[in-house]
């Protein structure tokens, strides 16, 4: 029994590599989220009706674990929405028992970027004391989104005495972030050893993973063959085929194929990021007015202050292509100030200041609060016009920048260095 299954499944992974080797067959072939979808509508069904005729903290769980799942499969965010209220409903039953309510709802407002809310559903998780393990490696996801140096690496240093898949992967993102890619990508591989080959969902998450770095790596041809590998392993995965389409793109292979995939997203979910890629490649390649349309189509859509937290940086590039926007983009900026104040706030509030004529404060933000506090390229391209009075430290990022075409991409690249790779 074992071995035909070990042979139906290599059947399976050649009859995919057959498919790819035409790339017009790879989204119609790997691209299908309705089935699972579908499985987590009737899960929802099931958890519901449990819900209604017993209502206990468990079930009102599972019913939110269920929305939050159909989340990621659609990157809607009304289905987070629905959750938090679903869980607010369920600790408002009686005073719970265990923390992993809690982390739940720390999860949902991390998917919305609500960090400094999430940070007190963690203290409360602290505070019922089970499951520590669990709690430390979001209070260390938590605090790396907010750039708390000294926090993270507190936490990381109580992870690293299980030396387990949760600490690996977040000692890669730590790596990452001190601009150590290859120690971050050896870590990750070496979690991905740690990994059942029946748990189809870690492995997913670490394939799509390590195509990201092996992508801002410039190792490009790794980064294409482990999004497809992330998405023979979950048909539904709209980020890994955002991947794809994005190395056609950014590494400048088949454009017109990249528009196709994000297109075929397009064409079931209403997905931002997915939205605003289409919107970059179509300004980018002269159809203005095509990419005119999906603009003002994404900026109706995220102009409600309930998305500013998931999306402000999204948002905020869109808009401040029009410095009459100044008013909202100051709004958008005071709520993630509030949700996440972190250097890449202050990259953005530079950029802010710059637009506004108030070249000596944003020249004092960038030194103090953004240089030598984050490498991420989007950071630094933000504060490199502040720096135009430091040739020493303009010349540095610009250095920096080059070697990130891949994360920037041609659209950002051009405005930096004035011609299009």
């Amino acid at each position: 029994m074992k071995k035909s299954i070990i042979i139906s499944g290599l059947f399976i992974f050649m009859m995919i590599n057959n498919l790819l080797a035409n790339k017009d067959h790879l989204v119609h072939h790997l691209y299908n989220p309705y089935l699972q979808e579908s499985m987590i509508q009737e899960e929802l069904s099931f958890w519901k009706s449990k819900m209604i005729s017993n209502p206990t903290q468990v079930y009102y769980q599972k019913y939110a674990a269920c929305l939050t799942k159909l989340y990621g499969v659609n990157a809607d965010l009304e289905y987070l929405f629905e959750a938090e209220d679903i869980l607010d409903m369920a600790l408002g039953l009686h005073p719970p028992q265990s923390s992993s309510i809690y982390r739940s709802m720390v999860q949902i407002k991390i998917k919305q970027h609500r960090f400094c809310e999430a940070l007190e559903d963690l203290l409360l998780a602290e505070k019922l004391g089970d499951n520590l393990n669990l709690t430390n490696a979001m209070f260390f996801d938590v605090y790396f989104e907010l750039g708390k140096d000294d926090q993270v690496q507190y936490y990381l240093d109580i992870l690293s005495h299980e030396n387990d898949f949760d600490y690996l992967i977040r000692l890669a993102r730590w790596h990452d972030s001190e601009g150590r890619l290859s120690d971050a990508i050896l870590k990750l591989e070496e979690a991905k050893l740690m990994i059942s080959d029946s748990d189809i969902g870690k492995m997913n998450w670490i394939y799509s993973n390590l195509a990201d770095f092996y992508g801002h790596d410039g190792q490009i041809d790794k980064a294409f063959e482990y999004y497809k590998i992330a998405l023979q392993m979950n048909s539904s995965d709209w980020y890994s085929l955002k991947g794809l389409a994005w190395v056609m793109y950014s590494d400048n292979r088949d454009v017109v194929y990249a528009i196709e995939i994000l297109n075929e997203i397009s064409s079931r979910y209403f997905i931002p990021v997915v939205e605003n890629l289409r919107y970059e490649i179509l300004s980018n390649f002269g159809e203005s007015e095509k990419a005119s349309m999906v603009k003002e189509k994404l900026i109706a859509k995220l102009d409600h202050e309930s998305y500013f937290s998931s999306y402000s940086g999204l948002l905020f590039d869109l808009l401040i292509e029009d410095p009459s926007n100044f008013a909202i983009l100051n709004n958008i900026l005071a709520i993630e100030k509030f949700n996440r104040e972190s250097p890449e706030y202050y990259a953005k509030y530079v950029q802010l200041l710059l637009i506004s004529g108030n070249e000596v404060q944003a020249r004092h933000i960038a030194h103090s609060e953004v240089l030598d506090k984050t490498f991420e390229p989007d950071a630094l391209r933000r504060i490199l016009p502040a720096m135009d009075d430091n040739a020493n430290v303009y010349n540095f990022l610009l250095e920096q920048l080059k070697e990130a075409k891949f994360e920037l991409g041609p659209q950002k690249y051009k405005i930096i260095y004035g011609d299009l790779i």
